[in-house]
């Protein structure tokens, strides 16, 4: 465990589920874990710098509130124990077309076509409330010109694919940042017979990576989203810290 920092946790009683969803959605302390941990009279103990602490109270009060994943595990044989490792790029994307039910097993985003390239770049983001999910996203064809996206999906239920005349996707708070202008703030409003939905999400901080030299641009958001989503009678509040992603095909 050259690079490891493990830890472990023993209690007797589930952490909230809210300290799960913090520990992936936004930077926890060690030192908040720990007084967490004291004030349950959790045992535990951690090795090096102890933030495995983190991720073992973490997991310890996740459970399937929303949704749920399954994870599939296997071993490999007795004779290959120690040696290295080969999974090339080609057999993963082949493992991913044929097994239609897994997700996240490459970054389809940079999977970019010369005709994808040729738009001014996109943004892209999800968010989540008690019972759905919406995906979001806004391909710009020019600086201008765009083509709003969004599909909303109820936890293991059916989804909905948003018309784009039904959807406003406004951006604003526009600052230089890494040298170019880039928004800080994104309003969504869908208004349909069924869904309504709006939200605004305002940049907490923002990470940059240059993509081949500086030819392609790329934003990684977190965002503090609150808002609101109607499906038929029911209504959700929405306040939460999501993600969301801007590429950029042109430095200008």
């Amino acid at each position: 465990m050259k690079i490891q920092n493990p830890g472990f946790v023993i209690l007797q009683k589930r952490p909230s589920l809210k300290t799960y969803e913090k520990a992936v959605r936004e930077i926890v302390s060690l030192e908040e874990t720990e007084q967490l941990l004291k004030s349950i009279g959790a045992e535990y103990r951690g090795y090096k710098n102890c933030r495995g602490l983190i991720g073992a109270t973490a997991s310890i009060a996740w459970y399937p509130a929303h949704d749920k994943t399954y994870e599939l595990i296997t071993y490999r044989q007795k004779k290959s124990w120690g040696t290295e490792r080969f999974v090339d790029d080609p057999s993963v994307k082949k493992m991913d077309k044929t097994c239609s039910s897994t997700f996240d097993n490459h970054d389809h985003n940079w999977e970019v076509t010369v005709e994808a390239a040729l738009n001014f770049g996109w943004y892209w983001g999800k968010i989540n409330s008690d019972t759905y999910t919406i995906v979001w996203s806004d391909i710009l064809t020019t600086w201008y010109w765009d083509q709003p996206l969004i599909v909303i999906s109820e936890n293991n239920g059916g989804y909905q694919n948003i018309e784009r005349d039904d959807i406003q996707l406004e951006v604003g708070d526009l600052r230089l940042t890494n040298w170019m202008l880039i928004p800080h703030s994104f309003d969504i409003a869908v208004q349909t017979e069924n869904v309504s939905l709006n939200v605004h999400m305002q940049s907490l901080d923002v990470h940059y990576d240059p993509l081949i030299g500086g030819i392609m641009n790329y934003w990684r958001y977190h965002l503090k989203c609150t808002g609101f989503i109607t499906v038929g009678s029911h209504t959700e509040l929405i306040d939460d810290v999501v993600m969301a992603e801007f590429l950029r095909f042109r430095p200008y």
